[in-house]
């Protein structure tokens, strides 16, 4: 796994679905049906701005390694969204599924925003999520928190929630031509990384 740098900020990181799912068209004027899948996940499409060389050498290098390693992680940053003080959230309980997900941890009163994306560290491995209806945390710091997609790995008691700073952990589906030309990177470039579970 290789960790993309810091810096420079993004100045566009768009996350956006990859769904599994299907929308089938009825024969003869039928009605159209929607065929879901599970394993729905993200991906996210980073923009860097203008940077100093030393910086375009060093993002060349980490991504020709991410290219040929067993994947990336990258700081998630939700430009336009204060995510506040989330304190430390961590799964509340065992045996927990679907799109529902008991956690404790919160700082009191901690407000999730819809969208607002998060990662779940389950195994060693972050998944990524976003919430689907606003949270607020109890007196106790405790929360029922509802998001998409579904959960991909059954979390265990205690596995961490990154609000205050989440993370993609996926392959890199793309990244400019010219990964090797350092005056071109520091020009400023796009590149995606795709959830792989």
């Amino acid at each position: 796994m290789i960790d993309l740098p810091e810096s420079p900020a993004p100045n566009g990181c768009g996350i956006r679905t990859r769904d599994f799912g299907a929308t089938i068209e009825g024969g003869r004027g039928g009605a159209d049906q929607r065929r879901n899948t599970p394993g729905n996940r993200w991906e996210i499409v980073v923009s860097l701005p203008r940077m100093d060389i030393a910086l375009a050498r060093e993002w060349s290098m980490l991504l020709t390694m991410g290219l040929e390693a067993g994947g990336v992680r990258f700081w998630v940053r939700q430009l336009g969204l204060d995510v506040g003080a989330p304190g430390s959230p961590i799964v509340s309980g065992a045996g927990q599924a679907g799109k529902t997900l008991n956690v404790s941890g919160f700082t009191r009163g901690y407000r999730g925003l819809v969208s607002q994306y998060f990662s779940v560290v389950t195994g060693g491995r972050r998944y990524g999520y976003k919430l689907a209806a606003r949270s607020k945390a109890s007196a106790a710091g405790e929360a029922a928190l509802t998001f998409e997609p579904a959960l991909r790995a059954e979390p265990a008691g205690g596995d961490v929630l990154e609000f205050g700073k989440p993370f993609i952990e996926g392959l890199l589906a793309s990244v400019p031509e010219e990964v090797s030309a350092v005056s071109s990177l520091a020009e400023g470039f796009e590149f995606v990384i795709r959830e792989a579970r």
